[in-house]
C-alpha cells in the first residue's frame, strides 16, 4: 500500500491500473477484463481466486472516488485486501486458462526457466572479496 499511497501523493489520476512486478504471465487479455468492468462499474475491479477465495489488490483497477479514500483508510489500516473489501468492488472469478496468467512468482527459485545459480535474491549471493 505504501507504493500506491508515495504515488498518490504527487499524482491525482482519475483512475489507476495496479499491476504487482512479481506477474511474469500476465497477458493483455487479463488485464483489459479488469480495467474494461472496472471503468463500466466505477468501482475497484479486481480477481478473486476461486480456490482460496481471496481477493489479489495487485492486480486491480482502483476509479477516483476510490483512490481519494485510501489515504484516510491507511492511516489505520495497512492492507490493500482489507481496503478492497471496505469498498465497493467487483470480483472477476478467472477462467482455469486465466489463473495461469495470473500466478505471482514470490521467490526466485519459482520461476522455472531461470537457471539454478540465478534463483537467489541478491543479498544470497555470494559477496566478491575486495
Amino acid at each position: 500500500m505504501t507504493g500506491l499511497l508515495s504515488f498518490l501523493d504527487s499524482h491525482c489520476p482519475d483512475h489507476l491500473l495496479v499491476l504487482g512486478c512479481d506477474y511474469l504471465h500476465i497477458n493483455r487479455e487479463v488485464l483489459a477484463n479488469v480495467l474494461a468492468v472496472g471503468m463500466m462499474k466505477q468501482k475497484i475491479c479486481c480477481y478473486k481466486n476461486p480456490i482460496t477465495h481471496i481477493i489479489d489488490p495487485l492486480i486491480a483497477y482502483y476509479p477516483k472516488s476510490a483512490l481519494e479514500q485510501l489515504p484516510s483508510f491507511a492511516e489505520t489500516h495497512t492492507s490493500l485486501r482489507t481496503f478492497i473489501e471496505a469498498n465497493p468492488h467487483h470480483c472477476l472469478v478467472p477462467t482455469a486458462e486465466e489463473m495461469t496468467h495470473l500466478r505471482s512468482f514470490d521467490f526466485p527459485s519459482q520461476i522455472p526457466w531461470l537457471h539454478e545459480s540465478q534463483q537467489k535474491w541478491p543479498h544470497e549471493l555470494p559477496q566478491k572479496s575486495q
